[in-house]
């Protein structure tokens, strides 16, 4: 497994959450989708229930407009990268 250290400092990561704008909690669960956790393992690992998790992703796919897991990861990777420049797509 890859650690985050190995994908990106506490800085870059630091301004990327700023960037688009996640919450502590969202931020806490992107972390474990990079590592490559699933739900479960996201859900124990963090002590809470399946459902919050997929509630919490639902809202992330909604919020950026993404089909699913991988997109949510190309775009931390391109935010971390500094090939995004803007926070949540508008509604």
């Amino acid at each position: 497994m890859i650690r985050n250290e190995e994908l990106f400092s506490d800085g870059e990561w630091a301004r990327a959450v700023r960037q688009l704008e996640l919450s502590p909690r969202q931020a806490e669960i992107v972390r474990h989708i990079l590592q490559g956790q699933s739900d479960k393992q996201i859900a124990m690992d963090m002590g809470i229930s399946l459902s919050t998790v997929r509630t919490h992703l639902r809202r992330l796919f909604a919020k950026y407009h993404l089909g699913d897991r991988l997109e949510l990861t190309l775009l931390m990777l391109a935010t971390l990268r500094g090939n995004r420049k803007h926070g949540p797509s508008p509604d």
